[in-house]
């Protein structure tokens, strides 16, 4: 699946992030599509918020972290404890950022 922005001004980490949190997921799995494939079509009926300046920069660190910290758990021998705790750390984040997101619009 390719999934490009439809708006010029919204970058593609943005997306990245909306379709990774919790709240689009339960939302495509209560609103659009209850099977366990998330397809074009779903993404094509997610509400999107248009955001700011200050929204997307908190996209692109939530964004550059999770690339950091896979790029860590590759090439490293951490405990799968350690590992997990980080990435909750991390869906933690980003889900607050994005319930912060709908809830403020």
């Amino acid at each position: 699946m390719a999934l490009y922005p439809f708006e010029n001004g919204i970058p593609a980490y943005y997306f990245v992030c909306l379709i990774n949190s919790s709240f689009v997921s339960h939302y495509v799995n209560d609103f659009l599509n209850n099977t366990s494939i998330f397809q074009i079509n779903d993404a094509r009926k997610i509400p999107i918020i248009i955001p700011s300046k200050d929204e997307l920069e908190r996209a692109y660190y939530i964004y550059q972290t999770g690339i950091s910290l896979m790029k860590v758990i590759q090439s490293s021998h951490l405990s799968m404890e350690y590992q997990n705790n980080k990435l909750l750390e991390l869906q933690n984040c980003l889900d607050d950022f994005v319930l912060k997101l709908y809830a403020s619009h």
